[in-house]
Protein backbone atom coordinates (compact mmCIF):
# COMPACT_ATOMS: atom_id res chain seq x y z
CA UNK A 1 0.00 0.00 0.00
CA UNK A 2 1.04 3.44 -0.98
CA UNK A 3 -0.20 6.80 0.93
CA UNK A 4 0.39 10.24 0.54
CA UNK A 5 -0.93 13.76 1.85
CA UNK A 6 -1.41 16.99 1.71
CA UNK A 7 -3.16 19.52 3.36
CA UNK A 8 -6.66 17.92 4.41
CA UNK A 9 -5.98 15.43 1.67
CA UNK A 10 -4.44 12.18 1.78
CA UNK A 11 -4.73 9.07 -1.30
CA UNK A 12 -4.36 5.17 -0.60
CA UNK A 13 -3.34 2.66 -3.66
CA UNK A 14 -3.32 -0.72 -3.33
CA UNK A 15 -1.26 -2.71 -6.35
CA UNK A 16 -3.12 -5.59 -8.04
CA UNK A 17 -1.05 -8.52 -10.51
CA UNK A 18 -2.31 -10.79 -12.93
CA UNK A 19 -6.23 -8.66 -11.79
CA UNK A 20 -7.85 -11.52 -14.74
CA UNK A 21 -6.76 -13.89 -12.70
CA UNK A 22 -8.54 -13.23 -9.66
CA UNK A 23 -12.10 -14.86 -9.04
CA UNK A 24 -13.32 -13.64 -5.86
CA UNK A 25 -13.88 -10.00 -4.53
CA UNK A 26 -10.37 -8.65 -3.29
CA UNK A 27 -10.49 -6.49 0.18
CA UNK A 28 -7.46 -4.03 0.90
CA UNK A 29 -6.51 -4.17 4.82
CA UNK A 30 -8.27 -1.11 6.44
CA UNK A 31 -6.84 2.11 6.25
CA UNK A 32 -7.53 5.37 8.31
CA UNK A 33 -8.05 8.85 7.70
CA UNK A 34 -6.53 11.46 9.82
CA UNK A 35 -10.00 12.29 11.18
CA UNK A 36 -10.11 8.89 12.88
CA UNK A 37 -12.26 7.48 10.31
CA UNK A 38 -11.78 3.35 9.12
CA UNK A 39 -12.15 2.28 5.13
CA UNK A 40 -11.45 -0.64 3.03
CA UNK A 41 -11.96 -1.06 -1.02
CA UNK A 42 -13.61 -3.93 -2.73
CA UNK A 43 -12.57 -4.44 -6.13
CA UNK A 44 -15.27 -7.38 -7.58
CA UNK A 45 -12.74 -8.66 -10.56
CA UNK A 46 -16.04 -10.57 -12.08
CA UNK A 47 -19.08 -8.07 -11.43
CA UNK A 48 -22.27 -9.54 -10.10
CA UNK A 49 -24.15 -6.60 -12.57
CA UNK A 50 -22.25 -7.95 -15.78
CA UNK A 51 -19.59 -10.84 -15.58
CA UNK A 52 -18.08 -8.46 -18.56
CA UNK A 53 -16.88 -5.63 -16.46
CA UNK A 54 -14.97 -5.23 -12.76
CA UNK A 55 -16.66 -3.21 -10.07
CA UNK A 56 -14.97 -1.41 -7.47
CA UNK A 57 -15.98 -0.05 -4.02
CA UNK A 58 -15.60 1.65 -0.83
CA UNK A 59 -16.65 0.46 2.06
CA UNK A 60 -17.06 2.64 6.13
CA UNK A 61 -15.99 0.75 8.78
CA UNK A 62 -17.22 1.50 11.98
CA UNK A 63 -14.81 3.42 14.72
CA UNK A 64 -15.12 3.35 18.54
CA UNK A 65 -16.96 5.89 18.76
CA UNK A 66 -19.18 5.01 15.92
CA UNK A 67 -20.01 1.77 17.34
CA UNK A 68 -21.67 3.56 20.55
CA UNK A 69 -23.55 6.72 18.81
CA UNK A 70 -25.07 6.60 15.26
CA UNK A 71 -24.76 10.89 16.03
CA UNK A 72 -20.98 10.10 15.15
CA UNK A 73 -21.48 9.34 11.35
CA UNK A 74 -22.56 12.88 10.64
CA UNK A 75 -18.86 13.83 10.94
CA UNK A 76 -18.48 11.93 7.48
CA UNK A 77 -20.17 14.08 5.82
CA UNK A 78 -17.60 16.96 5.83
CA UNK A 79 -15.40 13.80 3.46
CA UNK A 80 -15.59 14.13 -0.40
CA UNK A 81 -13.81 10.99 -2.03
CA UNK A 82 -12.77 9.88 -5.34
CA UNK A 83 -11.82 5.79 -5.58
CA UNK A 84 -10.39 4.81 -8.54
CA UNK A 85 -8.36 2.42 -11.02
CA UNK A 86 -5.40 2.96 -12.88
CA UNK A 87 -2.83 1.21 -15.21
CA UNK A 88 0.86 1.05 -14.21
CA UNK A 89 3.51 1.70 -17.01
CA UNK A 90 6.76 0.69 -15.06
CA UNK A 91 7.44 4.53 -14.19
CA UNK A 92 4.73 5.98 -12.35
CA UNK A 93 4.74 8.60 -14.76
CA UNK A 94 3.00 6.85 -17.26
CA UNK A 95 -0.07 5.93 -15.16
CA UNK A 96 -3.53 6.23 -16.65
CA UNK A 97 -6.64 6.51 -15.36
CA UNK A 98 -8.95 3.66 -16.47
CA UNK A 99 -12.01 4.54 -13.79
CA UNK A 100 -12.63 6.90 -11.03
CA UNK A 101 -16.32 7.80 -9.18
CA UNK A 102 -16.55 10.76 -6.81
CA UNK A 103 -18.46 10.09 -3.75
CA UNK A 104 -20.10 12.89 -1.97
CA UNK A 105 -21.31 14.06 1.20
CA UNK A 106 -25.27 13.46 1.28
CA UNK A 107 -26.54 16.16 0.17
CA UNK A 108 -27.14 14.37 -3.51
CA UNK A 109 -30.50 13.44 -3.10
CA UNK A 110 -32.41 10.40 -3.87
CA UNK A 111 -34.77 12.13 -6.85
CA UNK A 112 -31.21 12.94 -8.21
CA UNK A 113 -30.14 9.33 -8.19
CA UNK A 114 -33.59 7.81 -9.17
CA UNK A 115 -33.30 10.14 -12.47
CA UNK A 116 -29.97 8.04 -13.10
CA UNK A 117 -26.56 8.07 -12.37
CA UNK A 118 -24.52 11.95 -13.44
CA UNK A 119 -21.61 11.32 -15.75
CA UNK A 120 -19.17 13.35 -17.49
CA UNK A 121 -16.35 12.69 -20.03
CA UNK A 122 -12.85 14.45 -19.90
CA UNK A 123 -10.14 13.54 -21.98
CA UNK A 124 -7.75 15.24 -19.91
CA UNK A 125 -7.88 14.99 -15.64
CA UNK A 126 -5.75 15.48 -12.49
CA UNK A 127 -6.77 13.03 -10.07
CA UNK A 128 -5.90 14.75 -7.49
CA UNK A 129 -3.94 18.06 -6.28
CA UNK A 130 -1.44 15.61 -4.73
CA UNK A 131 0.32 15.54 -8.32
CA UNK A 132 3.71 17.16 -8.64
CA UNK A 133 6.75 16.34 -10.50
CA UNK A 134 7.56 13.57 -8.54
CA UNK A 135 4.16 12.18 -8.84
CA UNK A 136 2.17 10.56 -11.70
CA UNK A 137 1.12 12.45 -14.58
CA UNK A 138 -2.74 11.12 -14.87
CA UNK A 139 -3.92 10.91 -18.72
CA UNK A 140 -7.44 9.77 -18.99
CA UNK A 141 -8.66 9.48 -22.35
CA UNK A 142 -12.06 8.11 -21.72
CA UNK A 143 -12.77 9.07 -17.80
CA UNK A 144 -16.40 7.99 -16.62
CA UNK A 145 -17.02 10.53 -13.37
CA UNK A 146 -19.60 9.30 -11.62
CA UNK A 147 -21.63 11.42 -8.38
CA UNK A 148 -22.64 8.62 -5.76
CA UNK A 149 -23.96 9.22 -1.99
CA UNK A 150 -21.37 9.04 0.41
CA UNK A 151 -21.22 8.04 4.08
CA UNK A 152 -23.25 10.24 6.40
CA UNK A 153 -25.18 6.87 7.95
CA UNK A 154 -24.13 3.77 8.00
CA UNK A 155 -24.61 2.22 5.09
CA UNK A 156 -23.13 -1.04 2.41
CA UNK A 157 -20.42 0.00 0.36
CA UNK A 158 -20.46 2.62 -2.24
CA UNK A 159 -18.97 2.04 -5.97
CA UNK A 160 -19.69 1.06 -9.22
CA UNK A 161 -20.17 -2.21 -10.72
CA UNK A 162 -19.22 -1.23 -13.88
CA UNK A 163 -16.15 0.16 -13.21
CA UNK A 164 -14.04 -1.11 -16.50
CA UNK A 165 -14.36 -3.90 -18.73
CA UNK A 166 -12.20 -7.13 -17.60
CA UNK A 167 -10.93 -7.34 -21.62
CA UNK A 168 -9.22 -4.08 -21.45
CA UNK A 169 -8.08 -4.70 -17.97
CA UNK A 170 -3.91 -4.77 -18.11
CA UNK A 171 -1.57 -6.92 -16.45
CA UNK A 172 -1.03 -4.91 -13.36
CA UNK A 173 -3.39 -2.21 -11.83
CA UNK A 174 -3.68 0.08 -9.04
CA UNK A 175 -6.70 0.88 -7.04
CA UNK A 176 -6.97 3.72 -4.42
CA UNK A 177 -8.75 6.60 -2.66
CA UNK A 178 -8.92 9.99 -2.55
CA UNK A 179 -9.80 11.63 0.06
CA UNK A 180 -10.78 15.73 0.70
CA UNK A 181 -11.69 16.24 3.78
CA UNK A 182 -13.00 19.65 5.16
CA UNK A 183 -12.15 19.42 8.66
CA UNK A 184 -8.31 19.31 8.14
CA UNK A 185 -6.04 21.94 8.35
CA UNK A 186 -2.59 20.33 8.61
CA UNK A 187 -0.26 19.04 6.86
CA UNK A 188 -1.21 15.01 7.14
CA UNK A 189 0.74 11.89 6.35
CA UNK A 190 -1.26 8.29 6.90
CA UNK A 191 1.02 5.63 7.90
CA UNK A 192 -0.08 1.91 7.72
CA UNK A 193 0.84 -1.06 10.03
CA UNK A 194 4.27 -0.44 11.38
CA UNK A 195 6.55 -3.23 12.92
CA UNK A 196 7.81 -2.19 16.28
CA UNK A 197 11.23 -2.95 16.93
CA UNK A 198 11.58 -6.03 19.35
CA UNK A 199 13.54 -4.12 22.25
CA UNK A 200 10.34 -1.74 22.67
CA UNK A 201 8.02 -4.81 22.28
CA UNK A 202 10.34 -6.04 24.95
CA UNK A 203 9.77 -3.20 26.96
CA UNK A 204 6.12 -2.82 26.89
CA UNK A 205 5.26 -6.80 27.55
CA UNK A 206 7.30 -6.18 30.83
CA UNK A 207 4.70 -3.80 31.95
CA UNK A 208 1.82 -6.42 31.15
CA UNK A 209 0.68 -8.07 33.80
CA UNK A 210 3.33 -6.65 36.49
CA UNK A 211 1.83 -6.73 39.96
CA UNK A 212 4.46 -4.13 40.93
CA UNK A 213 3.14 -1.37 38.18
CA UNK A 214 -0.23 -2.17 37.42
CA UNK A 215 -3.15 -0.59 38.88
CA UNK A 216 -6.13 -2.60 37.44
CA UNK A 217 -6.78 -6.54 38.81
CA UNK A 218 -8.51 -8.86 36.18
CA UNK A 219 -9.46 -11.92 37.82
CA UNK A 220 -10.57 -14.56 35.37
CA UNK A 221 -11.22 -18.10 36.16
CA UNK A 222 -9.02 -17.88 39.29
CA UNK A 223 -5.50 -16.27 37.17
CA UNK A 224 -4.89 -12.49 37.95
CA UNK A 225 -3.64 -10.14 35.39
CA UNK A 226 -2.43 -6.94 36.21
CA UNK A 227 -2.78 -3.91 33.73
CA UNK A 228 -2.70 -0.33 34.02
CA UNK A 229 -4.88 2.03 33.55
CA UNK A 230 -3.78 4.83 31.61
CA UNK A 231 -2.72 2.47 29.08
CA UNK A 232 -5.96 0.72 28.69
CA UNK A 233 -8.00 4.14 28.64
CA UNK A 234 -5.78 5.24 25.92
CA UNK A 235 -6.40 2.17 23.41
CA UNK A 236 -10.00 1.29 24.63
CA UNK A 237 -13.35 3.12 25.01
CA UNK A 238 -14.83 0.51 27.11
CA UNK A 239 -11.91 1.04 29.00
CA UNK A 240 -11.88 5.06 29.01
CA UNK A 241 -15.34 4.82 30.63
CA UNK A 242 -14.72 2.27 32.68
CA UNK A 243 -11.95 3.55 34.19
CA UNK A 244 -13.06 7.00 34.49
CA UNK A 245 -16.93 6.05 36.21
CA UNK A 246 -18.84 3.84 38.67
CA UNK A 247 -18.93 0.79 36.12
CA UNK A 248 -21.18 -2.90 36.56
CA UNK A 249 -18.20 -4.96 36.03
CA UNK A 250 -15.73 -2.90 37.99
CA UNK A 251 -14.87 -2.78 41.73
CA UNK A 252 -13.20 0.16 43.75
CA UNK A 253 -10.80 -2.46 45.62
CA UNK A 254 -8.56 -1.65 48.78
CA UNK A 255 -6.32 -4.10 48.78
CA UNK A 256 -3.63 -3.67 51.68
CA UNK A 257 -1.23 -5.61 50.48
CA UNK A 258 -1.03 -4.65 47.22
CA UNK A 259 -1.84 -0.63 47.80
CA UNK A 260 -1.19 0.18 43.55
CA UNK A 261 -4.48 -1.85 42.45
CA UNK A 262 -7.12 1.07 42.54
CA UNK A 263 -9.71 -1.29 40.03
CA UNK A 264 -10.54 -4.99 40.54
CA UNK A 265 -12.91 -6.73 37.00
CA UNK A 266 -14.29 -10.26 37.41
CA UNK A 267 -14.23 -11.58 34.25
CA UNK A 268 -16.15 -14.45 33.21
CA UNK A 269 -17.13 -14.39 29.71
CA UNK A 270 -13.53 -15.24 28.30
CA UNK A 271 -10.74 -17.43 29.27
CA UNK A 272 -7.20 -15.78 30.64
CA UNK A 273 -5.29 -16.68 27.60
CA UNK A 274 -7.76 -14.88 25.51
CA UNK A 275 -8.11 -12.15 27.83
CA UNK A 276 -4.18 -11.58 28.05
CA UNK A 277 -3.71 -11.72 23.93
CA UNK A 278 -6.43 -9.07 23.92
CA UNK A 279 -4.27 -6.81 26.55
CA UNK A 280 -1.21 -7.48 24.41
CA UNK A 281 -2.42 -6.31 21.65
CA UNK A 282 -3.58 -2.63 23.62
CA UNK A 283 -0.10 -2.92 24.54
CA UNK A 284 2.10 -3.72 22.03
CA UNK A 285 -0.42 -3.57 18.58
CA UNK A 286 0.47 -7.19 18.04
CA UNK A 287 -2.00 -10.09 17.23
CA UNK A 288 -1.62 -14.12 17.60
CA UNK A 289 -2.77 -14.89 14.34
CA UNK A 290 0.01 -15.68 12.91
CA UNK A 291 1.76 -17.84 16.00
CA UNK A 292 -1.50 -19.99 16.39
CA UNK A 293 -1.86 -23.32 16.13
CA UNK A 294 -5.90 -22.81 15.51
CA UNK A 295 -6.59 -19.79 13.35
CA UNK A 296 -9.86 -19.88 13.22
CA UNK A 297 -10.79 -20.11 16.74
CA UNK A 298 -8.09 -17.61 17.37
CA UNK A 299 -9.52 -15.35 15.20
CA UNK A 300 -13.08 -15.85 16.48
CA UNK A 301 -12.21 -15.45 19.98
CA UNK A 302 -10.41 -12.02 19.31
CA UNK A 303 -13.16 -10.77 17.28
CA UNK A 304 -15.68 -11.55 19.97
CA UNK A 305 -13.20 -10.02 22.36
CA UNK A 306 -12.79 -6.72 20.97
CA UNK A 307 -16.47 -6.01 20.10
CA UNK A 308 -17.48 -6.50 23.56
CA UNK A 309 -14.37 -4.02 24.29
CA UNK A 310 -14.89 -1.51 21.60
CA UNK A 311 -11.57 -2.06 20.09
CA UNK A 312 -12.12 -0.95 16.76
CA UNK A 313 -8.52 -1.79 15.03
CA UNK A 314 -8.41 -5.50 16.67
CA UNK A 315 -12.04 -5.71 15.55
CA UNK A 316 -11.26 -5.51 11.90
CA UNK A 317 -7.74 -7.76 12.21
CA UNK A 318 -9.71 -10.33 13.64
CA UNK A 319 -12.37 -10.23 10.91
CA UNK A 320 -9.29 -10.40 8.48
CA UNK A 321 -7.54 -13.39 9.93
CA UNK A 322 -11.37 -14.82 10.35
CA UNK A 323 -12.50 -14.73 6.52
CA UNK A 324 -8.83 -15.71 5.23
CA UNK A 325 -9.20 -19.16 6.87
CA UNK A 326 -12.87 -19.44 5.46
CA UNK A 327 -13.02 -22.35 2.62
CA UNK A 328 -15.67 -24.68 1.48
CA UNK A 329 -15.24 -27.29 4.08
CA UNK A 330 -15.76 -24.46 6.69
CA UNK A 331 -17.87 -21.58 5.21
CA UNK A 332 -21.40 -22.75 5.74
CA UNK A 333 -20.44 -24.23 9.38
CA UNK A 334 -18.56 -20.83 10.37
CA UNK A 335 -21.79 -18.74 9.03
CA UNK A 336 -24.63 -21.06 10.75
CA UNK A 337 -22.51 -21.37 14.23
CA UNK A 338 -21.46 -18.18 14.70
CA UNK A 339 -20.79 -15.85 11.31
CA UNK A 340 -24.05 -14.41 11.47
CA UNK A 341 -23.76 -12.68 14.89
CA UNK A 342 -21.96 -9.93 12.45
CA UNK A 343 -23.56 -8.18 9.64
CA UNK A 344 -20.21 -7.27 8.00
CA UNK A 345 -18.93 -11.01 8.49
CA UNK A 346 -22.33 -12.48 7.89
CA UNK A 347 -22.60 -10.51 4.58
CA UNK A 348 -18.55 -12.03 3.59
CA UNK A 349 -19.71 -15.71 4.46
CA UNK A 350 -22.55 -15.64 2.78
CA UNK A 351 -21.14 -14.17 -0.36
CA UNK A 352 -18.60 -17.11 0.00
CA UNK A 353 -21.31 -19.67 0.60
CA UNK A 354 -23.59 -18.59 -2.78
CA UNK A 355 -20.46 -18.26 -5.17
CA UNK A 356 -19.67 -21.84 -4.06
CA UNK A 357 -22.52 -23.74 -3.30
CA UNK A 358 -21.81 -26.41 -5.45
CA UNK A 359 -19.22 -27.35 -3.78
CA UNK A 360 -20.36 -26.11 -0.18
CA UNK A 361 -23.76 -28.36 -0.43
CA UNK A 362 -21.77 -31.46 -0.54
CA UNK A 363 -19.59 -31.17 2.39
CA UNK A 364 -19.42 -32.69 5.71
CA UNK A 365 -20.80 -29.47 7.59
CA UNK A 366 -23.80 -28.71 5.44
CA UNK A 367 -24.73 -32.62 5.87
CA UNK A 368 -24.63 -32.22 9.49
CA UNK A 369 -26.51 -28.62 9.98
CA UNK A 370 -28.85 -30.02 7.52
CA UNK A 371 -29.57 -32.80 9.26
CA UNK A 372 -29.93 -31.05 13.09
CA UNK A 373 -31.20 -27.64 11.97
CA UNK A 374 -32.67 -26.75 15.33
CA UNK A 375 -29.00 -26.83 16.72
CA UNK A 376 -28.63 -23.39 14.94
CA UNK A 377 -30.49 -20.47 16.15
CA UNK A 378 -30.77 -18.75 12.45
CA UNK A 379 -30.78 -21.50 10.43
CA UNK A 380 -34.10 -21.25 8.51
CA UNK A 381 -33.79 -17.29 8.04
CA UNK A 382 -30.41 -17.83 6.83
CA UNK A 383 -30.85 -20.84 4.62
CA UNK A 384 -34.20 -19.03 2.80
CA UNK A 385 -31.66 -15.97 2.14
CA UNK A 386 -29.48 -18.52 0.59
CA UNK A 387 -32.17 -19.87 -1.52
CA UNK A 388 -33.35 -16.41 -2.20
CA UNK A 389 -29.78 -15.62 -3.58
CA UNK A 390 -29.51 -18.60 -5.61
CA UNK A 391 -33.15 -18.12 -7.31
CA UNK A 392 -33.97 -21.99 -5.91
CA UNK A 393 -37.07 -20.71 -3.81
CA UNK A 394 -39.24 -20.34 -6.71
Amino acid sequence: MSIAGFSGQCRFEFKISNPLEITEPLFTSSFVTSSGHYWELIFEPISQKDPEYCGLYLRAILNAEEQVSTASWKKRENITIRIFIRDVDGSRSGSRILFQSTLFPDFLSLRSLARGIISTTSTSDSLDPLDSPTSPTFLSPTINSHLLPCFSTPSAPVGNPYAFKRSELPSTIIIGAFFTEDTLTTDTVILGRPTVPYHLLKAWIAELDNKEVGDVQFSIKGRQIYARSAILKKRSKYFEQALSSEWAEKQSINDKANPNIKHFFEITDFDAETFLQMLKFLYTDQTPFEDSSTPLETALSMLTIADKYLITELRQRSKEALIQQIDDENAYDVLFSYGWQWSDVKEELMAYVISHFDVVRMTTGFKKISMSPGDYPLYTELFIEIMQSLNLTG
